[in-house]
């Protein structure tokens, strides 16, 4: 991808999903490794302990995880999050004709916050009064029985996901025999992946999700899965755009005659996901970067079908 004569490298190093030891590894990739630009997880506790140290660094971050507010604007801070994908959520719920949706979140990550927001404006200009109840769990988790019982109490007859992609798949695993929830209606966010229905099994089958990448023929989406181990979804997306991203932008600064860094880096990334040959390469549907960091995306439903796999919503 870079011009001839230009190399790239790469600096990995596994965070494991530790908020301090990722800033810790910022910091010596900065310091030490002298690099340009930072991918990371789409887990938003880690992004918001990363969004200062990058601009007193200036140097991109890149991730998937949703943050949002003023403090956006003129950052080094790159999300690949559109946070408008989740209205796709709310929408369907209303086409669906529900009643009383109640709403399950991971009260340790903020990033869910923003996830289940939009959900409910939909609800409500749809002439719902919003979420009927709000069940708040930890991200640790696994038993949600109580949550389960609160939920059956409350009447639901749709339920918003707002957790991890594990407590999705045992979230949906414990409703097994619970008959107050038989015909529920279940909705998450588009950072879902197959773990979900990896744990959850069939009882994965119809929870529905937006999506921002989903390879809708099958004898391709299978060809894909073969030949990359890796369904076709946009978790997996993310970090395949982020690089491709960096990449066009890399190629902007040298066509240019200019040094790679991470000023430059950060002013090429917007014009970058306007490319042609970002479009051509990208997975996720229509994504661009606004100058301020802000992206948006043509969003698809998916959903689980028997076997496991990622479908879009007939």
């Amino acid at each position: 991808m870079l011009p001839d004569g230009w190399k790239t490298k790469v600096v990995k190093q596994d965070d494991g999903t530790d908020v301090a030891k990722s800033a810790q590894i910022l910091s010596e990739m900065v310091g030490r490794d002298k690099v340009d630009a930072v991918l990371s997880s789409g887990w938003t506790p880690i992004s918001v302990a990363l969004w200062p140290l990058v601009n007193d660094y200036e140097v991109p971050l890149i991730t998937a995880s949703s943050l949002g507010g003023e403090a956006f604007k003129e950052d080094y801070f790159f999300s690949l999050a559109d946070l408008d994908l989740p209205r796709a959520a709310g929408e369907y719920l209303v086409s669906r004709d529900v009643r009383r949706v109640g709403l399950v979140i991971d009260g340790d990550n903020p990033g869910f916050e923003l996830v289940s927001g939009p959900i409910e404006e939909v609800l409500k200009e749809g002439g719902l009064p919003g979420f009927a109840t709000k069940q708040a769990v930890a991200t640790s988790d696994t038993d949600f029985s109580a949550v389960i019982s609160n939920l059956a109490d409350a009447d639901v007859d749709a339920v918003v996901l707002a957790v991890g992609t594990d407590a999705v798949g045992n979230f949906l695993l414990q409703t097994e025999d619970v008959a107050a929830l038989e015909d529920v209606t279940y909705v998450t966010h588009h950072a879902i992946s197959a773990t979900a229905a990896t744990v959850a099994k069939e009882k994965a089958a119809g929870l529905t999700f937006p999506q921002a990448w989903i390879v809708t023929n099958e004898p391709d989406a299978l060809a894909f899965e073969k030949e990359s181990g890796k369904q076709t979804n946009s978790y997996f997306a993310y970090g395949h755009d982020a690089v491709w991203l960096l990449a066009v932008a890399a190629s902007l600064v040298i066509e240019e005659g200019d040094e790679v860094n991470g000023s430059l880096l950060r002013e090429k990334i917007s014009e970058a996901s306007r490319s042609k040959t970002f479009a051509e390469y990208a997975y996720l549907d229509g994504l661009s970067v606004d100058p301020e960091g802000r992206s948006s995306v043509n969003e698809v439903l998916g959903t689980f079908d028997t076997e496991g796999r990622i479908v879009p919503v007939d």
